[in-house]
């Protein structure tokens, strides 16, 4: 009974060292164990790297990775239309009352019929539904509640990506998204239209998150900064699209019904979008795997011999790990420097969301003409965004984001607070929406890069939910502009220098090589290292507890067993 009581320790203590070395990648310090603990470790990064599979047999980046990421960025241009299309479903819109006449006021109570101003567009949801004076907050409303349901969409298909697969989610998601957004041109009233833009919302939440995931999948880390930010250009293209529509189509149904009618391409998704390999790799089931892996290795050209034998070989060799662990969001905030990283990164995505969407929708109410303002604000992000790629490499995260972020603050200060002329007004909210589009794709990979690998997913999370709050909360604040045209201004330019602030509090993260990040962690995990240590200690221990089916084995006694058993090794 005492040599199987040992025999369980001895087992506990191998498997608490090595969950140890695993996450942490530390040395052995002890000269005699050096190489064997090499060895051990060697052998676990290669066990446990299922990347390494995909990468030996589709290769790093082809014509398979061209065409998967372009038939997703293609699926994500709706993201700017169903996002920003409020601009002009509810459009700054002119009234007076006719009846009775004597009345100028036309949000009197004596008002009884109200004349709209059609010059411009013929219907939208403010005429339609007489959204104007004490209903008027229900347009702001409306938008609240698309945010809302993205943010729902985007958590509910990513726990379903993972169980059902991401074709499947991504199809789903836009199937639903392309129903109900056509089911919205024929609503009669304001609720049965909330409702719609609600399942539309939530749908497109998925496809954000599924796309985000496809990538994820099939991308390497050293060329996965580029698919991250160039991944926002659909959003811009839908975004500067939306004013083109507007012009010639000024009836908000029929406006609708167009930018809806694109989405028919889901349907053709059906039929061509392919299954990640690497979920289905991580799933277990290998024979398919083994089949659209074979299928990427033909579109890049290479060859497809020993690709059933080296996947077989792979999965066979996944540890069979006995400790697991249930990480939860309460374990951001269990040590001080992972909590004040949570924390500011949260506040950063709520403002930069806050700012970013509350500068596209105020940009619509300035004087001139709408489509060209709209127009000329969306358009201009295109370039910004794709700059982010060399001035991230060249400057960092931390730097880029610092000058982004205060350039944003600055220009809407100044044009909340300095007297100028129309066109400088418009140039200087322009910068402030051009800066505030470059930060955010900075923003999603400081992000996914300043939390330690094993809660990563739950802090992008925290900081994706905290940023559709900031969205949501956007077009209320743009509203009080009935009280002060430059007050939302001023507002979203404090916001806005707040988080350059805040910027200088977190750590710095470099850009790492894919070699540095497949052997180890990134560098947010490599910084935040210190302040978790503690936390998979006690973790792993509270694990190994349950390994012990004897309190009264003494510690000499599993000393002695733990030199035996390294001596037999030897």
């Amino acid at each position: 009974m005492i040599v199987d009581n040992q025999a369980i320790d001895i087992f506990m203590d191998l498997s608490r060292f090595n969950f140890t070395f695993s996450l942490f990648n530390t040395k052995n310090t002890n000269n005699n164990d050096s190489d064997s603990s090499q060895d051990d470790s060697t052998s676990t990064e290669e066990n446990g790297n299922n990347k390494d599979v995909l990468v030996e047999t589709i290769g790093t980046f082809g014509i398979y990775h061209i065409t998967v990421c372009s038939s997703v960025y293609l699926a994500n241009i709706p993201t700017g239309w169903v996002q920003l299309a409020i601009i002009f479903f509810a459009p700054p819109t002119k009234f007076m009352c006719i009846s009775p006449t004597n009345i100028t006021d036309a949000c009197s109570k004596e008002c009884l019929t109200v004349e709209y101003d059609r010059s411009i567009f013929i219907e939208t949801i403010v005429t339609e539904w007489d959204l104007i004076c004490d209903r008027a907050y229900l347009t702001d409303l409306s938008q609240a509640i698309v945010m809302f349901g993205i943010l729902f969409g985007s958590i509910f298909f990513s726990l379903w990506s993972d169980r059902k697969g991401r074709r499947l989610t991504f199809v789903s998601s836009g199937l639903i998204l392309l129903t109900s957004s056509l089911i919205t041109s024929f609503v009669h009233t304001f609720w049965q239209f909330c409702l719609l833009r609600f399942v539309t919302a939530f749908a497109l939440g998925g496809l954000i998150e599924t796309s985000a995931e496809v990538i994820e999948d099939i991308i390497e880390d050293d060329k996965r900064e580029a698919a991250e930010i160039l991944s926002q250009i659909p959003f811009t293209m839908g975004h500067g699209s939306l004013p083109l529509c507007a012009y010639f189509v000024r009836h908000w149904r029929y406006f609708n019904f167009i930018f809806s009618a694109f989405c028919i391409i889901y349907v053709f998704y059906t039929f061509l979008f392919p299954e990640s390999p690497r979920w289905l790799f991580e799933q277990g089931n290998i024979e398919k795997a083994i089949r659209n892996i074979k299928r990427a290795a033909k579109c890049n050209r290479k060859h497809i011999d020993r690709i059933r034998e080296r996947v077989i070989l792979s999965y066979s060799q996944i540890p069979n790990r006995a400790i697991t662990r249930t990480v939860t969001t309460a374990d951001l905030f269990r040590s001080s420097d992972l909590r004040n990283n949570t924390l500011i990164m949260c506040s950063e995505w709520f403002c930069i969301c806050f700012v970013y969407f509350g500068v596209s929708q105020y940009i619509a109410f300035l004087q001139g003409n709408i489509f060209i303002n709209v127009a000329i604000g969306a358009w201009l992000t295109l370039p910004c965004t794709s700059a982010c790629v060399p001035l991230s490499k060249r400057l960092g995260r931390k730097c880029l984001l610092i000058c982004t972020t205060a350039t944003t603050g600055i220009s809407l200060l100044i044009f909340a607070l300095i007297t100028l002329t129309g066109s400088i007004k418009l140039m200087m909210l322009t910068v402030g929406l051009l800066t505030s589009c470059m930060t955010m794709p900075q923003v999603h990979l400081y992000g996914g890069e300043v939390f330690p690998r094993y809660i990563r997913h739950e802090g992008v999370r925290a900081c994706f939910v905290m940023g559709r709050l900031g969205a949501m909360l956007s077009p209320f604040v743009v509203d009080w502009r009935a009280a002060d045209f430059m007050l939302p201004a001023l507002i979203l330019g404090i916001f806005s220098l707040t988080i350059s602030f805040l910027c200088f509090l977190m750590p710095s993260v470099k850009i790492l090589s894919t070699t540095r990040r497949n052997n180890g962690e990134s560098t947010g995990d490599i910084e935040s290292i210190e302040s978790v240590k503690s936390i998979e200690h006690t973790d792993s221990v509270e694990s190994t507890e349950s390994f012990k089916s004897n309190d009264t084995v003494n510690n000499d006694g599993n000393a002695k067993s733990m030199k035996k058993f390294k001596a037999k090794g030897k």
